[in-house]
């Protein structure tokens, strides 16, 4: 699987609980369904300390991005329009970064039709970057102090570093 060892992977906190109590509580009762994404991930969250950033920055996220050529022709020609005339890696990039940040989020105003999970962007952006060849994940940032609803953001392996 990876090079991280039992002792070291013991100490590696995961799961709804990782942030403390609160946390744990509002994670227990968030409203996501039951094998969603946003559910999923949250269930298996790893907290970055000192006791897992080798494992998350060098063994947890393949550097082979899996995806292959064909599998999402619709993704595969946006991302195509939104990578055209970028003439190195970075600047693709940035123009997924903007495509994503321009994607408006709106509420529906009728309360049956509102659904929770990760945004358009986190989600698109993941996926377009790793349909660019670029290893991506999602992360959830958490203020340890106080319980909240979070906020996430991605992640891009390029140029040899995870930004």
């Amino acid at each position: 699987m990876d090079s991280v060892g039992p002792e070291k992977r013991r100490l590696i906190s995961r799961g709804l609980g990782v942030f403390g109590p609160a946390y744990r509580y509002m994670l227990e009762n968030d409203t996501h369904a039951p094998g969603s994404v946003d559910r999923v991930l949250m269930e298996n969250m790893i907290r970055l300390d000192t006791a897992s950033v080798e494992y998350l920055y060098v063994h947890y996220t393949p550097l082979v991005v899996g995806y292959k050529k064909g599998d999402r022709p619709q993704l595969e020609q946006y991302l195509e329009n939104i990578t055209s005339g970028c003439r190195h890696n970075e600047e693709r990039v940035e123009a997924i970064a903007r495509f994503t940040a321009g994607i408006k989020n709106y509420m529906s105003e009728d309360p049956d039709a509102i659904r929770f999970g990760g945004t358009e962007e986190e989600i698109i952006g993941c996926a377009l970057s790793q349909i660019a060849g670029f290893p991506s994940r999602l992360v959830y940032l958490a203020d340890t102090e106080k319980a909240y609803s979070g906020h996430a953001i991605i992640e891009v392996y390029h140029n040899k570093a995870w930004g």
